[in-house]
């Protein structure tokens, strides 16, 4: 069998209507005749929306549309011109939307016609970018008469490329989290093709087998998305992800992060952290792979010498295992980059992400009592909690509470694509703060609150929490200057979104 070979897709048999191809009429039979792999796509072939509701009803869990550069070749094949096409196109992939099934898209004739001669490398870019554009997360170039040369092949791709029609792939670790959703619906607009992997320690389930988070992605963007549950301490399913796929760079988000059980459990923290991101590194590394942003933290300053913190603030100060695991990871990442001097790596120092997408679809759902001040004070207005616990009003502060640097979670998510596009300087390994460069004290964020819900919000003064700091606010000058980044919105608009998110869903993505 094929499957045993170590193919990661084979396309299985092609739901096209047994009255103009007898031989495949036996489609469903052979789709539900397969010992499926773990780990292997099995994709069909799906012309129309009759083939792609046959195909689904047969059990496919991912399509194929199958497009022409040629006029009369796409007239010949399947009855009708490439406008035509693309408008059955266009409906599979509507349907595929709704049932979160990935679309491969492939392009015949790009080098030449039995009817037409030559095809125009411009007409090749046109059909591959619609096709894509539709939302097919990869499209197949195939000289399906044999009369290319590696001359003529590398003049179509060289117009291709430029067209924009053959998009970066980057792998988003941990991505149907709080901060990788959001990032993922960034590269999602941006017009890159996002691989999600996560293991579900923070995410909920939805329909299909995405999370609930990222199926909403997908219903926000109107483009279907990559995913596979996967955790990155898992070597052999790291290495199968990438002999599958072709990465142009990484997002590293997943990890454990509360800082409060770091604490309790450091081994847990240690093993997760640091093992998985060696085993991302040692992947990443195997498959030529050597770009990567990497989800920092401001923790790594710990108690600060002095603001604003800058990137020259010393490091390592840590207070938890949580804060240190991301400073061994950016010490990791740091050696990497000066050994092999051909990694790129954008190591992104967060300050204190809040708020949620303006459609109040995707936002932060933490699981169990939240860890982080503004989902409290939000479950707080919607009823969820009694009142807020203030921990210490006698800090060297305006109004005694802890002063933090507040971003919006859009921005941070922005920054990230920001990021990428720095990795395509060869820049080496470089370090940003991502914050707004203003703090805000635990009863001026209540107060916040209380105007954009219109609840009041009850709070309790009580004592300082270990480890806490008075104040924590970032220059974000760097990040300004190198990558064109600044936060854009301000307080009320945090607020606005982050309150909008929760009224929308008191209980975050569970349905209880």
């Amino acid at each position: 069998m094929l499957s045993e070979t170590g193919l990661q897709v084979i396309e299985a048999t092609s739901f096209v209507s047994p009255k103009w191809v007898p031989q495949m009429a036996d489609h469903t039979e052979v789709m539900q005749g397969i010992n499926k792999f773990p780990g292997i796509s099995y994709p069909v072939l799906t012309p129309n929306l009759r083939g792609f509701q046959a195909a689904v009803a047969a059990g496919a869990k991912e399509v194929s549309i199958f497009g022409a550069a040629s006029e009369l070749f796409t007239r010949k094949n399947i009855n009708c011109s490439i406008e035509e096409s693309l408008e059955r196109f266009e409906e599979v992939m509507r349907a595929a939307r709704e049932a979160s099934i990935p679309v491969r898209g492939y392009v015949s004739c790009v080098l030449g016609c039995p009817y037409e001669g030559k095809i125009s490398a411009a007409k090749v870019a046109e059909v591959s970018k619609k096709m894509y554009s539709m939302g097919c997360y990869e499209i197949s170039l195939g000289d399906t008469i044999g009369v290319g040369t590696p001359g003529s092949m590398r003049e179509m791709l060289a117009v291709v490329m430029k067209e924009g029609a053959m998009a970066e792939t980057i792998l988003v670790t941990g991505g149907a989290g709080y901060i990788g959703s959001h990032c993922v619906l960034e590269l999602l607009q941006a017009g890159y093709v996002p691989v999600v992997i996560d293991n579900f320690h923070n995410a909920i389930r939805g329909s299909e087998e995405l999370p609930e988070s990222l199926r909403r992605v997908q219903e926000i963007a109107q483009r279907p998305l990559l995913f596979q549950e996967l955790d990155i301490t898992d070597e052999a399913a790291l290495q199968e992800l990438f002999r599958k796929h072709r990465f142009s760079a990484v997002m590293h988000f997943a990890g454990l992060k509360a800082v409060g059980e770091s604490v309790q459990k450091p081994l847990e923290y240690y093993r997760v952290n640091l093992t998985g991101t060696i085993r991302l590194l040692e992947t990443m590394k195997a498959h030529g792979v050597r770009n990567i942003v990497f989800s920092s933290s401001a923790t790594v300053y710990g108690d600060p010498k002095y603001l604003p913190l800058d990137e020259k603030h010393p490091v390592g100060g840590c207070t938890n295992p949580y804060g240190k695991s991301k400073f061994f990871i950016e010490e990791m990442i740091r050696d990497l980059c000066r050994a092999e001097r051909d990694w790129n790596a954008v190591l992104l120092r967060y300050f204190n992400p809040i708020g949620a997408h303006e459609s109040g679809m995707i936002g932060e759902d933490p699981q169990g009592i939240p860890n982080n001040l503004m989902p409290y004070v939000a479950q707080v207005a919607v009823g969820r909690r009694e009142f807020l616990s203030v921990f210490g009003n006698d800090y060297k502060t305006d109004d005694g509470t802890g002063v933090r640097d507040y971003i919006h979670v859009v921005d941070l998510a922005k920054g990230h694509i920001a990021a990428l596009k720095k990795l395509k300087e060869n820049c080496g390994c470089k370090i940003y703060n991502l914050g707004t460069g203003t703090g805000y004290s635990v009863l001026q964020m209540v107060r916040a609150m209380e105007k954009a819900s219109g609840r009041e919000i009850k709070y309790r003064i009580t004592a300082r929490r270990e480890g806490d700091v008075a104040s924590c606010y970032a220059d974000p000058a760097l990040a300004e200057r190198e990558l064109g980044w600044k936060a854009a919105f301000g307080l009320d608009k945090m607020c606005e979104d982050l309150w909008r998110w929760q009224l929308q869903n008191p209980t975050g993505f569970s349905k209880n």
